[in-house]
């Protein structure tokens, strides 16, 4: 089910939980060619879960998923191999520090296979990535399990594209082929949250691979999604971030701090003595 555990207030202790609440007794994860349909209740967005991730929040809050619509309806579709990297690009509106990167957990239930979560500047140069591992070893947060990486710094009013592998699999296996469904033409548009700190730009890229005979296992390799695709969001990936506060509000922030220590040592400015005018 995508149903996700209720978690212990504990668990929030220091990031910002959100709650998304919404009615979609029937959702379609489309991936590649198939649909996984399951119900779905409450979905939580908050608790670290050992991750540390104090004071980061998700970029994408999150939406509600309608019924997926027919493959020929929406043109030729994404292939899921280990080749293909799907993803979207944003524009921080000021100075944020990424903390972990991270692929959706369609079930709650861990990955089917590995997935690499990659960060690029505009032009292509890949800054950071991730490895999410096979099975539910990596925490999740709401709909979505995450690594963590270096912190890493990027501007404001500046374009950057995060991107994911989907694996597809291997087809010569004794158990039947399953692979990791995400969102991917059936979002419903009006409920799509993000933080404001981050505008999305392009909602769907895509660097396509191609699926051989064998299949193709995880993690796969990332290469920089650069090609758009109309009515799509291809929200496999997300990321986790804190804001980096402003240098006159540092200033300010280190003035009080000094000030309060020069109080706390007894240096501040101080009556003489009892009936004598001035100060020391």
């Amino acid at each position: 089910m995508l149903c996700a555990e209720l978690m212990p207030e504990e668990a929030f202790d220091g990031i910002t939980p959100l709650l998304l609440n919404h009615e979609a007794p029937e959702v379609a994860l489309w991936n590649n060619h198939a649909a996984d349909t399951t119900n779905t209740d409450e979905l939580w967005l908050g608790g670290s879960l050992g991750l540390n991730l104090t004071g980061s929040v998700p970029a994408v809050l999150g939406y509600e998923l309608g019924d997926a619509r027919p493959i020929p309806g929406i043109g030729e579709p994404v292939f899921a191999d280990s080749g293909s990297t799907l993803g979207w690009s944003f524009v921080p509106t000021g100075p944020i520090e990424i903390a972990s990167l991270g692929f959706y957990d369609s079930g709650h239930d861990g990955f089917q296979e590995p997935h690499l979560v990659g960060i690029w500047d505009g032009q292509g140069a890949l800054l950071a990535s991730g490895l999410l591992a096979r099975g539910d070893h990596d925490p999740r947060i709401g709909d979505y399990r995450y690594a963590a990486i270096e912190p890493l710094r990027l501007e404001a009013d500046n374009t950057y594209v995060i991107g994911a592998t989907v694996p597809l699999g291997l087809f010569l296996t004794p158990t039947p082929l399953q692979f990791d469904t995400y969102p991917y033409h059936n979002l419903e548009v009006a409920t799509l949250a993000t933080r404001p700190e981050v505008t999305i730009i392009s909602p769907s890229l895509h660097f396509l691979g191609s699926v051989g005979p064998d299949g193709s296992g995880g993690p796969g390799t990332l290469n920089f999604p650069d090609q758009a695709r109309e009515d799509g969001y291809y929200l496999a990936p997300n990321f986790t971030f804190t804001v980096v506060p402003e240098p006159g509000t540092l200033a300010m922030l280190a003035v009080g701090i000094s000030a309060l220590v020069r109080r706390a040592k007894g240096t501040g400015p101080s009556r003489v003595g009892r009936g004598e005018r001035g100060w020391r």
